[in-house]
């Protein structure tokens, strides 16, 4: 059917079950209306909801719209890196730091040795072969013609490869 014809006959006590069904049948377009017609009659859904809608519309390349999404979760509209520092727990999902699992690693948070702030991400290798990792990811959204400044701190014990640990940026799509 055509999922647009239903959002005039919608009434505010439905909308928030309308748009899970619409990120669930994965209609982008339509869910974005009805996030713009919740957002014109200050209706807040629940933060549990706005992180799922912003990595929805991520995961169907709708970055730019994502990022408003993101804003008005996060609070405020500073672009960059979300808890550089690891002091939260990471999100897993949207503009967040997304952790995940790799055999040959154990990767946690923990307040041993934090560069500042109270926490840090510790890596773990626990074989001996070098492993390709790039399991620890954040896709910041940045503004076009402006300029960046990326500071990585880093400690290393016994890391045997001939690269050593690295810091990669790249695109994202």
């Amino acid at each position: 059917g055509d999922w647009g014809a239903v959002l005039p006959q919608l009434s505010p006590e439905n909308w928030t079950a309308f748009l899970q069904e619409l990120i669930k049948q994965k209609q982008v377009d339509v869910a974005l209306t009805l996030w713009k017609l919740m957002a014109q009659n200050d209706y807040i859904p629940d933060k549990a909801l706005e992180l799922r809608f912003c990595e929805f519309l991520i995961a169907n390349g709708w970055v730019p719209d994502a990022k408003e999404v993101w804003k008005s979760w996060k609070g405020d509209a500073l672009p960059g890196m979300y808890d550089g520092g690891f002091e939260l727990d990471p999100l897993n999902t949207a503009f967040g730091w997304r952790l995940i699992h790799h055999p040959d690693v154990m990767v946690d948070r923990t307040l041993e040795t934090p560069f500042e702030g109270a926490y840090c991400l510790n890596l773990h290798f626990v074989g001996t072969k070098n492993v390709v990792f790039r399991h620890v990811a954040q896709v910041v959204p940045v503004e076009p013609n402006r300029s960046y400044a990326l500071k990585f701190a880093q400690r290393a014990r016994n890391i045997t490869t001939d690269q050593g640990v690295f810091l990669e940026v790249s695109g994202y799509k």
